[in-house]
């Protein structure tokens, strides 16, 4: 018997664990993974190098980037936030460093700096990891929990549950059996497909800061925004489907988004188009720079406004001129679809907050905790989730270990 079985290897299951153990180091912790592998997430974050926290150290704009959970983020971080984060993994070694945008990464540049650093640090306080036993149902005991997985039974004084998000609402049913309340889960983070051949040769061009929004609904949202072989990405676009990813999946993610390439309002635009009259009048169209859009994206935009390329700035006709403004400030697109990356999937969803205290336990039930994207809390992108999963992984440790004494 275990005193504290973690059911998921992956950022929240191993700082609970870590957290527990270090808590109290007579404790017998495992953590239970149904894969062969640990960390999956943070091995392919941030392109590899694991965008594992975002430098915002207010709570207050903190709690912010997440769509779902941020008013329940709010009270858990002062306990452990961004700072503490940092701190952790100085102290496993990990240094860090902020990029201009925010989002935070290892010095080293690669995502196994952190998995390293997780695995040696669990591993050196006695942590047993048992692979391959996934959780099929969890049973209350008399003297705690009794998990069953796909060929034994474990028993444990204390269960957390840090197994991640899951796609399909059946995939709850163990917990649904414990009278639990689910949010109906629905993909967040991912990109829209758009059936533009002509777009997608564009694949790999990218503007620095663009604006995106989706019609019908409010918010512009701000950032790079990427062309794909299967349409647009990017932190504008992946925060724009964060947002509103419970709408876009009531859409059947079929819709028009609109791309403001140049970032800009029109009374700037009109500003930037009457200078350039003024200085670059005789050059022709194909050669104006308008502001940070590659070559290539610019002259896919010119085609779609319907202008040849031979024409020279001066000559613009005012129609040519208002439908290239329009392109620039509001390109309509037809959204088919979505894109999403197994491990880098993302789930709105999940076990409803109100079902939890902010002990990251279940109310209803004594000794079983949750923590990370299991809960019904997901941020966009840029290093938010991977906070959430420290944040509440730290506390559901820290709490467990509390359960056992």
């Amino acid at each position: 018997m275990f005193d504290i079985l973690v059911i998921g290897a992956g950022a929240a299951g191993y700082m609970a664990a870590i957290i527990a153990k270090r808590e109290n180091p007579e404790l017998k912790i495992a953590i239970l993974e149904k894969t062969g592998k640990v960390l999956g997430k943070v091995k392919i974050s941030g392109g590899g190098r694991c965008n594992l926290t975002h430098n915002c150290l207010k709570i207050s704009e903190l709690s912010k980037a997440y769509p779902r959970g941020g008013r329940f983020l709010k009270k858990c971080f002062p306990l452990w936030s961004v700072q503490e984060t940092l701190d952790f993994f100085n102290g496993l070694g990990v240094e860090t460093y902020a990029q201009e945008d925010g989002r935070m990464f290892p010095t080293s540049n690669t995502s196994e700096t952190v998995v390293d650093a997780l695995q040696n640090e669990a591993k050196g306080i006695g942590i047993k990891v048992i692979l391959n036993q996934g959780l099929n149902g969890l049973e209350p005991t008399d003297n705690g929990w009794t998990a069953n997985t796909r060929d034994q039974e474990m028993t444990a004084k204390s269960i957390i549950l840090a197994m991640g998000g899951f796609p399909k609402e059946h995939e709850y049913n163990f917990l649904k059996n414990l009278d639990v309340q689910i949010a109906e889960p629905v993909p967040s983070l991912f990109t829209f497909n758009i059936a533009d051949y002509y777009l997608h040769e564009l694949a790999g061009v990218s503007v620095p800061e663009a604006w995106v929004k989706i019609d019908g609904l409010k918010e512009w949202h701000i950032g790079a925004c990427l062309v794909t072989h299967w349409g647009l990405s990017g932190p504008a676009i992946l925060r724009s489907s964060a947002v509103h990813a419970l709408e876009l999946n009531k859409k059947r993610y079929n819709f028009t988004v609109r791309v403001n390439w140049l970032a800009k309002t029109e009374a700037e635009y009109d500003e930037i188009w009457a200078e350039l009259n003024k200085t670059d009048g005789a050059k022709n169209i194909k050669n104006i720079n308008m502001g940070d859009i590659p070559q290539r994206l610019w002259e896919y935009i010119l085609v779609k406004t319907g202008m040849t390329m031979d024409t020279n700035l001066a000559e613009v006709s005012r129609a040519d001129k208002n439908r290239l403004k329009e392109n620039l400030l509001q390109m309509p697109f037809e959204v088919k679809g979505k894109t999403t990356f197994k491990e880098e999937f993302v789930t709105a969803g999940g076990i409803e907050l109100s079902e939890i205290n902010k002990q990251m336990q279940i109310i209803a039930h004594p000794g079983l905790y949750a923590c990370g994207e299991i809960l019904n809390i997901d941020g966009i992108t840029g290093g938010y989730n991977f906070q959430a999963a420290w944040t509440t992984g730290y506390l559901a440790g820290l709490n467990a270990a509390g359960y056992c004494k």
